[in-house]
């Protein structure tokens, strides 16, 4: 992980330091901003380790996943627009602004499963 900006839907702007972010057992949801769809499902697996210093003059933090679920096909992941979290609260309005965005846990069960239920086992 290079970058270290986070944002939570409720609570806005966290730490810059994803150990006060992230722990084992936190399911992460991938977005891709080009086709504004969520492509993919995993789980932080271990500690974060880290900070490490970066060749792009930064740090960066390694952190330990599974993947999940992955959606390969652009056509078949979900549009982001068209998704409708139980919350109400969107994260399209801060994904310019963010790389990682923490969501009401009841929007991030949505998500998974919008997810999990578009990804095919052939993928």
């Amino acid at each position: 992980m290079y970058y270290s900006d986070f944002y939570d839907l409720e609570s806005g702007p966290l730490s810059g330091n994803p150990r006060d972010n992230l722990r084992v057992g936190d399911v992460i949801v991938y977005y891709a901003d080009g086709p504004a769809s969520l492509y993919g499902v995993a789980t932080v697996a271990g500690p974060i380790e880290g900070p490490f210093t970066d060749f792009r003059g930064g740090s960066r933090w390694d952190v330990p996943i599974k993947r999940e679920a992955i959606i390969r096909a652009v056509n078949k992941a979900p549009h982001a627009v068209g998704l409708r979290p139980p919350s109400n609260r969107h994260f399209l309005p801060f994904v310019r602004d963010y790389t990682h965005i923490r969501v009401p846990s009841e929007d991030g069960a949505y998500l998974v499963e919008q997810v999990r239920s578009r990804a095919s086992a052939r993928e």
